[in-house]
């Protein structure tokens, strides 16, 4: 599952690959956490989009550091410049994503879909999902309760972007 976040309201439907939590250096560099198991995009773009700024700020460099990936954008030059983006989000048109396998689905697609047993037993609706080393789980939301999902073709049974539901496997789903 590919992780990423739509940007409420945002009427170009640009979607955030991560959030810049630092600075780096002299030179102002952004250290930046992904919010994608996938990072690459970062490494294949031109442009990017810091929240509600316009207009695009123009890639002059990316690095990983760690689990973290450094962006160096051709405007800021000085780390008071930087640190006033920090808490910003990285953001890109959704139209530039990869396409992606069948059966493979990036977050902002799925949140907000309703989420319903084999037995047509509504849960509730997809709040957030929340990525682990193992696999990634699914939260969904309901008045009454909460239920944790693995997203796995065991628990995860049908994906059902046009009618914005999601069919689940209940003996796997976890009850909080």
């Amino acid at each position: 599952m590919r992780q990423s976040k739509l940007v409420p309201g945002s009427q170009s439907q640009r979607v955030s690959l991560g959030k810049i939590t630092k600075i780096r250096g002299l030179k102002g560099e952004l250290v930046v956490s992904p919010l994608t198991s996938n990072s690459n995009t970062l490494f294949n773009i031109k442009e990017v989009f810091l929240s509600e700024e316009k207009p695009p700020f123009i890639i002059e460099k990316v690095r990983r550091l760690n689990n973290k990936v450094l962006l160096k954008l051709k405007e800021i030059d000085r780390p008071e410049q930087a640190q006033s983006l920090v808490g910003k989000y990285i953001e890109v048109e959704k139209v530039i994503l990869a396409k992606l396998e069948p059966d493979q689905y990036y977050t902002f697609d799925l949140i907000g879909l309703e989420v319903e047993t084999e037995a047509k037993e509504y849960l509730g609706k997809v709040k957030e999902i929340i990525e682990n080393p193992a696999n990634a789980v699914i939260w969904v939301e309901s008045k009454m309760k909460n239920y944790y999902i693995p997203a796995t073709k065991e628990a995860v049974l049908k994906v059902d972007l046009i009618n914005k539901k999601i069919l689940v496997n209940f003996k796997l789903v976890v009850e909080e």
